[in-house]
């Protein structure tokens, strides 16, 4: 009884195509319609799974400095504590531009490093880079230093983190 039926719904299945074909031929405004909805549709879909599927991840670092100054401006008027990367989606990386101050008597170069990540397995899909050069800053020398926070596309089960963030002057 089952394969009776399959080719009826085919054969009705033919005969709705065959006359959705006729009425486009009559009316070419009925596919202009046709593509406009399917269009909108698959727009809508895009934005959609863009837009509310996506994952981002919050973050907050502190930052600690040991023999330097971090500060958001040029004319280092305001001193960095925090930095708020915001929401990062996986597999991409954010920029965070400051300014270090070499505030002791002799040149320096400096070191960075992350510690206190919470949850601890979120430094596993993290990374934290700068572009330092290594080259020694002199006293009261200031020096502008991009940091990129990059997060792994394999990230998993981490929606929010925080670490601590150290500069520190070596001489």
């Amino acid at each position: 009884m089952q394969q009776s039926r399959v080719p009826k719904i085919l054969e009705s299945c033919s005969v709705y195509l065959k006359k959705l074909i006729g009425l486009c031929y009559r009316r070419p405004k009925i596919i202009l319609l046709i593509v406009f909805i399917l269009l909108v549709n698959f727009l809508i879909f895009v934005y959609a799974s863009t837009t509310f599927y996506s994952t981002s991840i919050r973050n907050v670092g502190a930052v600690k400095t040991l023999g330097v100054g971090v500060y958001w401006d040029e004319n280092c008027s305001r001193p960095v504590t925090v930095i708020e990367w915001g929401l990062i989606d996986p597999g991409s990386a954010k920029n965070v531009t400051i300014y270090v101050v070499n505030e002791g008597k002799v040149p320096v170069t400096i070191n960075i490093k992350t510690e206190n990540w919470d949850p601890a397995d979120a430094r596993s899909y993290m990374n934290l880079t700068w572009n330092y050069s290594g080259d020694q800053i002199l006293p009261n020398e200031k020096l502008e230093v991009l940091l990129t926070l990059t997060v792994s596309a394999d990230i998993d089960g981490i929606s929010n983190f925080s670490f601590d963030i150290v500069i520190t002057a070596v001489d």
